[in-house]
C-alpha cells in the first residue's frame, strides 16, 4: 500500500482527510443517550485530539466510522464487517462517520486496492496493464475469484469515471467490462448483454453507453462491451475477439 501524507480540514460537522492514494470523509452523527453496544471489531488507538482519531481511520482500509472520547484521549475504530461487541457511554464518545467514496488507486500487477462508494458497496480492485481478448480477462478474473470490472448502475459509471479512471496506470487505456451477448440467441435483444454471472447489462441508456442508443455496432456477431478511453469511459461493443486491451478484476466485499 502507497503511503499517505493527510490532510485534514474539520468544522462542527464534517472531518475531510485526504492523501496521495486515498480519501474519506466524515460527518458528525447523532449518539442516543446511555451506553451503547457497538458491533463490530473496535481498535482503541492513543489520540489526544479528533483529527488524530480521523486520520487512524482514514490509514485503515477497514474504518468506516470512529467514535472519539476525548476524556480518556482514545479513539475507536471501528468496522462493521466483525461480529465483537464493545460498549461504550454515549455521553463520553463522539461519532464521526464515513460519507461519500474513499478508494485506492490499484497498482499495475498489484495487491487488491480498496473502494468504497457512496452507497456503502464496498470493493477490491486489482489492475493489469496487459493487452488480452474479452475471454482472457474473464478467466484470469475468475481464477483469482474475481470477475472483470462490474458496472450496472449510474454510481458505480460515476466512480469509475471520475475515481477510477483518474488512477495512474488506468487513466488514458481502455478496460474491458463485464458483459457480453456472446451468449444470446438474439443479439440485438434488450437483455442480451450479460455479466459473468448472467446480470442483465441496461443497453438502452445513454448513463452506460457512449451512444444514446446502447451498442451501436453489428448485431449479427458476438460482442463484448469495453470502456474506451476515447469514449469518456461510456460503454462501446467490439467484437470479443479484439485484442490488446487491459483488465481490472473486481469483487465486491458489501
Amino acid at each position: 500500500m502507497s503511503n499517505k501524507s493527510a490532510f485534514l480540514a474539520l468544522n462542527t460537522t464534517t472531518c475531510h482527510v485526504s492523501g496521495e492514494q486515498v480519501s474519506k470523509q466524515f460527518k458528525k452523527q447523532e449518539t442516543p443517550e446511555g451506553a451503547l453496544q457497538l458491533t463490530g471489531y473496535i481498535k482503541r488507538q492513543p489520540v489526544t485530539r479528533l483529527k488524530q482519531c480521523a486520520g487512524q481511520c482514514t490509514h485503515d482500509d477497514t474504518c468506516f466510522d470512529f467514535y472519539y472520547i476525548s476524556e480518556d484521549n482514545v479513539c475507536l475504530l471501528h468496522d462493521v464487517k466483525e461480529q465483537n461487541v464493545y460498549s461504550i457511554q454515549a455521553s463520553q464518545a463522539v461519532h464521526y462517520e464515513h460519507i461519500g467514496v474513499s478508494f485506492e488507486c490499484p497498482v499495475n500487477n498489484g495487491g487488491w486496492a480498496r473502494a468504497r462508494l457512496q452507497d456503502g458497496a464496498v470493493y477490491l480492485f486489482r489492475l493489469f496493464n496487459a493487452g488480452v481478448s474479452h475471454t482472457q480477462a474473464v478467466e484470469y478474473c475468475q481464477s483469482i475469484g474475481s470477475h472483470p470490472l462490474r458496472i450496472l448502475t449510474a454510481e458505480k459509471m460515476d466512480f469509475v469515471q471520475n475515481n477510477l479512471t483518474q488512477c495512474l496506470g488506468v487513466s488514458g487505456n481502455n478496460f474491458w467490462v463485464d458483459g457480453t451477448n456472446a451468449g444470446a440467441t438474439d443479439y440485438s435483444a434488450s437483455d442480451a448483454y450479460r455479466t459473468t454471472d448472467n446480470q442483465i447489462v441496461p443497453i438502452n441508456t445513454d448513463v452506460l453507453w457512449g451512444s444514446r442508443n446502447g451498442p451501436n455496432d453489428n448485431a449479427n456477431e458476438p460482442r463484448c462491451i469495453w470502456i474506451p478511453s476515447g469514449f469518456s469511459y461510456y460503454f462501446d461493443d467490439v467484437p470479443c475477439t479484439y485484442w490488446g486491451v487491459k483488465y481490472i478484476c473486481e469483487k465486491q466485499l458489501v
